[in-house]
């Protein structure tokens, strides 16, 4: 019976300890951005978060800490006057602290087993530091300890082990025990000049003792306490945000900006520069800053960061600005009126791209090409710190870029492009080349991935386009960016070939003596790969040529005619033709201008008649003449090219012979405009365009309705002059000509 009640009292007293030990006890008052705080004496100390009976105490502190000089606690400013007994024991993960000019001590224990604390700014105004209070901070390199410091307790500095050096700033402070014990690796112990006649030494340390001046080693005789007198300096308060729109924009980062000034009679120590804000706020985060000590009549910056969220609201909100001296001697506050803006999110996406070669106009292995992304930020809102990063197929290589780019900041509505330099090596095996692009901005929310799929034997663009800078876009509907034109994408791909169809492709772009005429090796290009895809005309009865001599014309229509002969009248041929025209101005006469030649010496050119001899008596089944230029003196856009009295000529009309029909941009003196945000000549865009919708069947019939129609409505819309396309034909095609297909 005995026994049995001794355990049943035994197990009892068993629950009673585990309820004990286990029992967590709150150890602070309040707590303010993640530090806890005792208020004693209308005074605030450091603290731990809790206790546990028979436990070490819960600390969280890490990383680096900064702790303010004052709180406010019941609608009152506490000043934080000491750290607490344990206050950060075993914070193993705190590696700096700052202590504000406030602190006067530092209790038993408070930073006693922190491990990674390897910096520590220790107050000018504490005056004691308590028994193990720094124990095993292993990785403290060195400390200063200053003149206010007049009581070291027993063991402070024991086990910092990587202690090298330590600073005494004071003349008179009492010493515990074993202060410096187990700090193996001090080497030198530094004292104020003062002390150096008497005999001071450490107990079990080799140190060396030096001795040195300090211009704030403390005094004892002051009889007059004198303060600090801070002013915010005149016309130095300022608004800054990211944006320059002078507002608070939700999801932005701003800063209020001054200077202070001391003018009393003492050094300003524990200020805080203090915000506060009424108004449209929500979405809106601040903080005290804790200042550095202010020397009398020595200007500081002071700087307060604004962030924002995405909830902020349209509306105003009145800012206060203070500091706050621990004296009672701060600044007058002084006020500003802000617009705040809610958040606009942006959308950043790769809208086009194109792929372009210097040689080739097919992706073959082997041969270098170049990717171009258009990205475009198609919403309102602004995106910063734009990460763009290709990711390649195996055997795909970059030869030339990084993959990882950066924008710096895309408006609404603005775009850009990026290049990056590929090429396929003989490994790899597929047709199909996936490139996929990854896409970020600052905030990773609001940018999209696209996956962009390459072909083996695709067609090429002639060259990367220029992307004209964009201005952010006011709020409507934004249009979305592209590179290039539509008509080079999704081109229709031929069932059947026309291998007894032969094509010669003059393309001057790149003038040696006049100007450039926009866009010309883009139509060139483009209507080489219709010709052969669309149309199934093999690549070797294609000829380009781009910026073409007058050398290089003869030579292409020379062969051009070897071929006719050869194949006896049973083969097609396609003459095509953009660049300068120029009229002749003594006979009115017109001429193709080759790259090397003058516009005001026509026999340097080649002329239209010469042209449609040369074609009208090929021996071919019929020949198809596409003239995108006019004759008129212009260029294309809208300028004169040689008239000096600057006023188009209209050129003499030529009857083509033999079985040639022609097709030519303009009529009279009209000019050959450019289409702009196409990148074609509109002549040349439209007939490709029709040749898209239709997949190449199609009569001249059909194509030039078509055509014409479109470029006289097109150019007086975007122009505000007409541009009329015009057939011409030899006698043998007038009956016939409209039911011939291009294929």
């Amino acid at each position: 019976m005995r026994i049995s009640l001794l355990f049943k009292k035994l197990s009892v007293y068993c629950i009673f300890c585990s309820l004990l030990i286990s029992e967590s006890v709150k150890a602070y008052d309040i707590e303010k951005n993640g530090i806890y705080y005792n208020i004693i004496d209308g005074k605030a100390v450091v603290t731990y978060l809790e206790h546990h009976i028979f436990n070490p105490p819960t600390n969280v502190y890490s990383g680096k800490l900064i702790i303010p000089p004052s709180i406010t606690y019941k609608k009152k400013e506490i000043v934080v006057v000491g750290i607490g007994k344990y206050a950060f024991q075993t914070c193993v993960n705190l590696k700096s602290i700052v202590i504000p000019e406030t602190v006067e001590y530092i209790e038993y224990a408070a930073f006693d087993n922190c491990r990674s604390l390897s910096e520590v700014s220790i107050s000018s105004n504490v005056s004691s530091i308590g028994d193990y209070a720094f124990q095993r901070c292993v990785s403290l390199p060195s400390l200063i300890i200053p003149a206010s410091v007049n009581i070291i307790g027993d063991g402070a500095f024991y086990g910092c082990s990587n202690l090298k050096s330590i600073i005494f700033k004071s003349c008179d402070f009492k010493c515990g025990k074993d202060i410096l014990t187990e700090c193996g690796s001090l080497q030198t112990i530094i004292l104020p000049q003062q002390m150096s006649h008497r005999d001071f030494s450490f107990e079990g340390i080799n140190a060396n003792i030096v001795y040195q001046n300090f211009d704030d080693v403390k005094q004892t005789s002051s009889t007059t306490k004198l303060f600090a007198n801070l002013k915010i300096v005149p016309n130095t308060l300022k608004f800054e945000d990211a944006y320059g729109t002078n507002s608070i924009e939700g999801g932005s980062q701003s800063v209020i900006s001054f200077k202070i000034l001391n003018e009393g009679k003492n050094i300003g120590r524990g200020c805080v520069a203090k915000v506060t804000m009424n108004g449209s706020k929500k979405g809106i985060f601040y903080e005290d800053v804790p200042l550095p000590q202010i020397n009398i009549n020595e200007p500081i910056q002071v700087k307060i960061p604004i962030t924002t969220n995405t909830s902020v609201e349209d509306g105003e909100v009145e800012v206060k600005i203070e500091v706050s001296e621990p004296n009672g001697f701060g600044t007058d506050p002084q006020y500003l009126s802000i617009k705040t803006r809610a958040f606009e999110p942006p959308l950043i996406k790769v809208t086009d791209y194109s792929v372009t070669a210097s040689t080739g106009t097919i992706l073959k292995k082997r041969l270098p090409f170049d990717l171009q992304l258009m990205l475009q930020n198609i919403k309102h809102g602004r995106a910063d710190n734009i990460q763009v990063n290709i990711e390649l197929p195996e055997n795909v290589l970059l030869i030339d870029g990084k993959k990882n780019s950066t924008i710096n900041t895309l408006d609404g509505g603005e775009s850009t492009s990026v290049v990056y330099s590929l090429i396929v090596n003989n490994k790899y095996d597929n047709t199909e080349i996936p490139i996929k692009v990854h896409v970020n901005e600052s905030k990773g929310l609001y940018a999209e991935d696209r996956i962009i799929n390459l072909s083996l034997d695709q067609s090429l663009a002639s060259s990367k386009l220029k992307v004209e800078e964009t201005r952010k876009m006011s709020q409507k509907e934004i249009t979305i960016a592209h590179l290039g034109s539509d008509v080079d994408k999704n081109i229709p791909q031929a069932s059947d070939t026309q291998p007894k169809t032969f094509v010669v492709i003059i393309a001057n772009e790149n003038y040696q003596r006049v100007e450039s005429v926009p866009f010309a090796s883009n139509d060139g290009n483009s209507f080489a790969n219709y010709c052969r895809e669309a149309l199934g005309i093999p690549s070797s009865n294609i000829k380009v040529s781009i910026n073409a001599t007058l050398n290089d014309l003869k030579y292409q229509l020379d062969w051009l005619k070897q071929v006719m002969e050869v194949y006896g009248g049973e083969a097609r041929a396609i003459f095509y033709y953009a660049g300068h025209g120029v009229p002749d101005e003594h006979d009115k006469s017109a001429y193709l201008l080759p790259v090397d030649g003058y516009a005001e010496n026509t026999s340097t050119g080649y002329s239209l008649s010469a042209l449609y001899n040369d074609l009208g008596s090929l021996p071919s089944r019929s020949t198809i003449v596409f003239l995108d230029a006019c004759f008129s003196g212009s260029k294309r856009d809208g300028g004169m090219l040689l008239s000096a009295r600057g006023v188009a000529i209209k050129a003499k009309h030529v009857v083509p012979n033999g079985n040639m029909v022609v097709y030519s941009a303009t009529q009279g003196d009209e000019t050959a405009y450019p289409y702009q945000s196409q990148q074609h000549g509109m002549f040349t865009y439209y007939i490709l365009k029709k040749i898209q919708q239709s997949k190449g069947k199609l009569s001249m019939g059909e194509l030039t309705d078509y055509v014409t129609q479109e470029v006289k409505r097109q150019s007086i819309v975007t122009n505000g002059k007409l541009q009329t396309p015009t057939v011409s034909l030899s006698d043998s095609e007038r009956e016939n000509w409209r039911n011939l297909m291009l294929k």
